[in-house]
């Protein structure tokens, strides 16, 4: 394929689609347009707090782990330790 094919089929491609782009703007209305572009943001919204709430997650349970970690050295520590009688 040579280089001048190439531009023209780049250049339909683009051009198809824009005009199918401009035709389904064309086609909604603007409650439509509001309508999906509310479930796109809604769908983003979602993904964004589903990542941030799995990193929370991870941070928490890492941090339940050193607690119980430290709880039982402390235990271990305080058997050791003589009676006060």
């Amino acid at each position: 394929m040579s280089i001048d094919n190439r531009g023209e089929s780049i250049t339909s491609t683009v051009s198809y689609m824009t005009n199918g782009g401009v035709f389904i703007w064309g086609a909604l209305t603007l409650n439509q347009v509001l309508a999906i572009s509310a479930f796109v943001l809604a769908l983003a919204t979602f993904a964004v707090n589903l990542y941030f709430q799995r990193r929370r997650d991870g941070r928490e349970a890492e941090l339940h782990d050193k607690r119980m970690e430290a709880k039982e050295v402390m235990e271990e520590a305080a058997k050791r330790l003589p009676d006060g009688d």
